[in-house]
């Protein structure tokens, strides 16, 4: 599980739309993140970590760390996007 301060430091990157540090972030991060079922921020819930982060991306105009996880997505698991397009798609 994220502690609150690595959760608190992946939002302020989001927030300031710095994709250097993201991508290595993302690199040794993305598996763990689309493992984590229900994340909860605020009064939301996310199917896992991975949703809440694109989502949060794009409520703070943060185009190229959106551009990042999307693009990593795709490069992971190009046949899974095929079968369910709803859950990034919706992102791009």
């Amino acid at each position: 599980m994220l502690t609150i301060d690595r959760d608190t430091y992946i939002r302020n990157i989001l927030r300031n739309d710095y994709n250097v540090l993201f991508k290595v972030i993302l690199r040794e991060c993305f598996n763990r993140w689309t493992v984590f079922k229900k994340y909860k921020y605020g009064k939301n819930v996310y199917k896992n970590y991975f949703t809440f982060l694109l989502e949060f991306s794009r409520e703070n105009d943060a185009v190229k760390c959106t551009e990042l996880l999307v693009t990593h997505y795709l490069e992971k698991w190009p046949d899974l996007n095929k079968m369910n397009k709803k859950g990034v798609k919706k992102y791009i």
